[in-house]
């Protein structure tokens, strides 16, 4: 059986397999430009690149601005 997540928002339920090779397409996950709040790529932790720039996503395909957001954001660990 494969091994999945479940990312659960406030309206957001998406699953996908841990592992996969091939990025989801934004449409797949909802993705959507210029967000407002917290849950913006640039704070998510499958985010590659800096906050207020454009950047990749570990389980996007395409070119992902810190702005943007999608069904399988996942907030970064808060540092201690």
């Amino acid at each position: 059986m494969a091994n999945l997540i479940n990312n659960v928002g406030p309206t957001h339920n998406l699953s996908f397999e841990v592992g996969r090779t091939q990025a989801l397409t934004k449409e797949a996950v909802q993705f959507t430009q210029n967000a407002e709040g917290n849950a913006r790529c640039g704070n998510c932790s499958h985010f590659i690149g800096e906050t207020g720039a454009s950047g990749t996503c570990q389980i996007v395909s395409g070119e992902i601005n810190s702005t943007d957001t999608c069904a399988v954001f996942a907030l970064k660990p808060v540092a201690v």
